[in-house]
């Protein structure tokens, strides 16, 4: 993302939760050692397009295809950045994207990690919409009952898509937090996994 705000955000309530990690506005050459990845690449016209055949695309997909963890939050990614050879992120993430109207406030959807939920907005209104296909499951709906947020679970890999910026959330009472937000999207990341650091890097083994 251009503009920081969002990741340098993410990786300040993250950190303060406890998890450990890295921040960078380059994409690490080697994704292995990490439980999860979150890539922002911000609202048009502030925005980042992620190539189609980008070595970039390439790296995310075989991390996620490999039973990692992916946040990616962004406008254009979902409808837009597919149709000008941007990668499609869709049936990865389980999301249809495209095009609508302004979102207004955010609610969370009861059932779900996002349940009681209720943020206001505070950024460029994003002009992408994201409904679930597949595997997929819906984590916010706006004022206009549009969808917003997207959780996949296909058994191999979890992922969460939404077309906002997690930076522009309005904090008001829990469970309404970005950090409590955040860290539901990392027990969604890590529920039924036993950690183990090794010497070079972290492993996820499931439990059984």
């Amino acid at each position: 993302d251009p503009t920081p705000g969002s990741g340098q955000k993410i990786y300040q309530f993250l950190d303060s939760l406890g998890y450990i990690g890295d921040y960078s506005t380059m994409l690490a050459d080697s994704l292995g050692t990490y439980l999860a990845v979150f890539v922002c690449v911000g609202v048009y016209p502030n925005n980042y397009i992620i190539g189609d055949t980008s070595p970039e695309a390439e790296s995310l997909v075989n991390f996620v295809n490999s039973g990692g963890r992916m946040y990616l939050e962004g406008d254009d990614v979902w409808y837009y950045d597919p149709m000008m050879s941007g990668y499609n992120f869709g049936p990865l993430f389980g999301i249809r994207g495209y095009g609508g109207l302004p979102q207004g406030n955010l609610f969370g959807i009861p059932g779900t990690f996002t349940q009681g939920m209720d943020f206001g907005y505070g950024g460029v209104e994003p002009s992408d919409l994201i409904a679930p296909t597949g595997t997929g499951f819906l984590l916010f709906k706006s004022s206009f009952e549009d969808s917003v947020a997207v959780a996949n679970d296909p058994g191999i890999y979890r992922t969460v898509g939404i077309d906002f910026r997690i930076g522009s959330l309005i904090d008001s009472t829990p469970p309404s937090t970005r950090m409590i937000l955040l860290d539901s999207i990392m027990q969604f990341f890590l529920r039924g996994q036993e950690i183990r650091e090794t010497n070079s890097s972290i492993e996820i083994q499931p439990l059984v």
